[in-house]
């Protein structure tokens, strides 16, 4: 709940800071909580295995005029094969409105900061640094829309455990449908990858799988 506060918090000052430097326009306030199912792979040098994982997303975005803060945070839970395992991806960044042909049809490039955390029965670990995202929304008539959203993730700091060269990637797409005002539900697919060395070996954890969750705007 404290990294989810701090999440939110740091999407509020974000926000602050940036108004004074914009030209308002109208503001679109969305946030919403998904329910993520996944098949989490790990991957050591040759071998590999996969194991089930599962949590919670919680997301919110505040579009004034062209320019939106968005702050998020989405897990991995593990519990299969006696592994005690989870993941955390947090991220605060700025996007702006790069193409738009109406409020719902648009592509918005972005930049800000990624933290990822690791707990295991050892401990845990955390890299942070900076990301690149890339977010395409389009409505087919009033009350359906598709959307993808990516992000790259670059110079982030080395694990304390010994983790070296960290980064990695995520791709969310998916369709959302509005049974009702400022109500949408939506449902789509998700892959996270996170890459490191450590040693010699090069390693990979990625999760991924279908979501479904709701969202309120207003």
């Amino acid at each position: 709940m404290t990294r989810t506060l701090g999440i939110l918090t740091g999407t509020a000052l974000c926000l602050l800071l940036a108004a004074p430097a914009l030209a308002l326009g109208p503001v679109d306030v969305e946030a919403g909580v998904v329910y993520w199912m996944q098949d989490v792979e790990f991957q050591s040098g040759a071998s590999s295995f996969t194991v089930d994982g599962d949590d919670v997303g919680l997301f919110a975005q505040v579009w004034i005029g062209d320019i939106a803060v968005r702050g998020a945070q989405y897990s991995t839970d593990v519990g299969e094969m006696g592994l005690d395992f989870s993941i955390d991806w947090q991220s605060v960044d700025v996007r702006w409105k790069a193409f738009e042909l109406t409020d719902s049809n648009y592509i918005a490039l972005g930049a800000g900061i990624q933290r990822i955390s690791i707990d295991d029965a050892g401990g845990s670990d955390e890299s942070a640094g900076f990301r690149l995202a890339a977010e395409a929304h389009f409505g087919l008539g009033r009350l359906i829309a598709v959307y993808g959203d990516a992000a790259y993730y670059l110079e982030m700091d080395d694990f304390d455990g010994g983790g070296t060269d960290v980064d990695g990637y995520e791709v969310e797409f998916g369709v959302s449908v509005k049974p009702a005002p400022f109500l949408n539900l939506r449902a789509g697919y998700r892959t996270s990858t996170i890459d490191y060395t450590f040693g010699s070996v090069q390693r990979e954890i990625t999760p991924d799988g279908f979501l479904a969750g709701v969202t309120i705007n207003f």
